[in-house]
């Protein structure tokens, strides 16, 4: 009954149908993002994503590639316009017409006699010749509006395919690919803090030499994590049940702390709530993440069959005048350069030891580089 396809093209699912889809069905494809297409027959998601392709397998069992490809679908949506505009352009002529017919029997210049018997048949006229003449220039404005956007259609498709917009489409991706390697960085990071409850010896003491409590670590760490696993937590109040989301933070406070409806959660509970949360979200961008490397062999493969992969080659770096490496060396005299960043006035600069750590924590617009003989740049920071 059901048939669903995916084209690289332009990153859509498409769902098409035997016959009128059920009212259940029906509302799970709308829910999910999916779109009626009338001219097409058929569903259209803006986009693809986990959860819409989860519903075309559930539905078709099977994803097939689109057999029509972006110019193909280009041109069909051209000659739909094409129609439309003829229709409109038919509209306008008619309509002129109409008043052509009225203006027809009226003698050039006859104004309208007040107070003759003629005078309600003349104005009626007149207000149908007003009427038939606003509809006409409408329905040419219409057409030409169509005609603009039939052009637009094929010129759109040609323009997604250029080298250098595809190009710059591959970046797109490799960003949003990178987003999601960090997403699931992240959530790492996250378990690692939440791992530091059971290491009481790397906690300080507090000021009276008394250890802090597991329960009053964990509340810590949660204060401190951005982000993180909300606990679902299904509240009673009456006949009513509702679900609830509380975050680890929630969950974790004293008594005198939580909310008046939070229920509290152990340590060990909140540590499994997160470590099944860390599965849901590694196994959701991994899924994003096998979604884009196809799409950027894809991508790849069409700038190769261009001869334009050079557009996406690493670029090198950038020699001359202004770009020197960075050099990490002892000089205990100081060392001579530039006290600016542009300007001739130099200075001497007292040279200090730290690590990548230190100097790291040291505020941006605290540090920088400088050039020393226009050979090589030195890094800097104000103390």
């Amino acid at each position: 009954m059901y048939e669903g396809t995916y084209s690289p093209d332009d990153n859509k699912l498409r769902l098409r149908a035997g016959g009128r889809l059920p009212r259940d069905v029906y509302d799970q494809v709308r829910a999910a993002g999916f779109i009626w297409a009338p001219k097409q027959d058929l569903f259209v998601a803006p986009m693809w994503t986990p959860d819409r392709e989860d519903l075309l397998l559930e539905l078709c069992g099977d994803i097939g590639d689109e057999d029509t490809s972006l110019i193909d679908r280009a041109e069909e949506r051209s000659e739909r316009f094409d129609t439309y505009r003829e229709n409109r352009t038919r509209d306008a002529q008619s309509a002129h017409e109409a008043v052509s017919r009225i203006t027809d029997g009226i003698p050039l210049g006859q104004p309208i006699l007040v107070g003759h018997h003629s005078e309600r048949h003349a104005r009626k006229d007149q207000e149908r010749i007003e009427n038939g003449m606003r509809k006409a220039l409408k329905m040419w404005k219409t057409a030409e509006y169509w005609k603009y956007r039939a052009a637009g259609a094929i010129r759109h498709a040609k323009y997604k395919e250029l080298p250098d917009v595809r190009a710059r489409r591959i970046k797109t991706i490799e960003a949003d690919r990178r987003k999601r390697e960090r997403d699931k960085t992240a959530a790492a990071e996250l378990v690692r803090k939440f791992s530091l409850v059971d290491q009481p010896d790397t906690w300080r003491p507090r000021p009276d030499g008394t250890i802090l409590t597991r329960e009053e670590r964990a509340y810590y760490i949660a204060g401190r994590c951005a982000g993180g696993p909300y606990m679902a937590i299904v509240h009673t109040d009456g006949p009513n049940a509702t679900t609830l989301r509380y975050s680890a933070y929630d969950v974790l406070a004293p008594d005198d702390k939580r909310y008046k409806n939070c229920p509290a959660m152990s340590v060990d509970a909140v540590i499994a709530e997160l470590a099944a949360w860390r599965e849901r979200v590694n196994a959701y961008n991994d899924r994003w993440i096998e979604h884009y490397d196809r799409r950027l062999d894809y991508e790849r493969a069409m700038l190769g069959e261009a001869g334009a992969l050079d557009l996406i080659a690493p670029k090198p770096r950038r020699k001359g005048n202004t770009i020197f490496p960075i050099c990490n060396y002892r000089a205990p005299e100081g060392i001579t350069c530039s006290r600016f960043d542009a300007g001739r006035e130099t200075g001497v600069f007292t040279q200090v030891e730290m690590t990548a750590a230190e100097y790291a924590k040291i505020f941006t617009d605290d540090k920088g580089t400088r050039v020393v003989e226009h050979s090589h740049r030195i890094r800097t920071c104000m103390r």
